[in-house]
């Protein structure tokens, strides 16, 4: 039974021994083509030129009971947007 268990043990550890790759897994994205589909697709005004975003104010609330009724969450709270074009 011993046998069995040592040589158990010792085929799953070479199992999981794998070689390194070549090649890395995760290739570099391709911003240039990204960054030229987006300037296709959009305005060509810069943030500066963009007129400034009004000032927001609304109020958000959110009820919510989970089904066993364990969970509640309850929300109630003033939303403001700053008036910047800029993040």
């Amino acid at each position: 039974m011993k046998r069995i268990l040592a040589l158990s043990l010792i085929l799953l550890m070479l199992a999981a021994c794998v070689p390194t790759p070549e090649e890395e897994v995760v290739v570099q994205k391709d911003t240039d083509r990204l960054v030229e589909t987006v300037i296709s697709q959009g305005t060509q005004t810069t943030v500066d030129e963009a007129e400034p975003i009004q000032p927001i104010t609304e109020r958000f609330t959110y009820d919510y009971v989970s089904n066993n009724g364990l969970l509640r969450i309850h929300a109630d709270a003033d939303v403001q947007v700053p008036t910047t074009g800029k993040i």
